[in-house]
């Protein structure tokens, strides 16, 4: 899937391609600890910490702040 691009690089190992400086998710959301409900490459945020989902309902989080 291309978003901005009429497709994915061909170079690249990922199947979507954005041509883009800025990516966007709308809504915060937090899980509610390291073991809650998540499907692998999820990912998250809240005012806090970046959330990633690195296998089924295991979730790993990192520390956000200004500069």
């Amino acid at each position: 899937v291309g978003i901005g691009t009429t497709g994915p690089t061909i170079s690249g190992t990922g199947k979507l391609h954005m041509a883009a400086d800025t990516m966007r998710l709308d809504t915060a959301r937090t899980p509610a600890t390291a073991g809650a409900a998540g499907n692998a490459g999820e990912w998250c945020w809240d005012s806090g910490f970046i959330y990633v989902c690195v296998s089924a309902n295991t979730w790993k989080k990192v520390a956000i702040a200004t500069w």
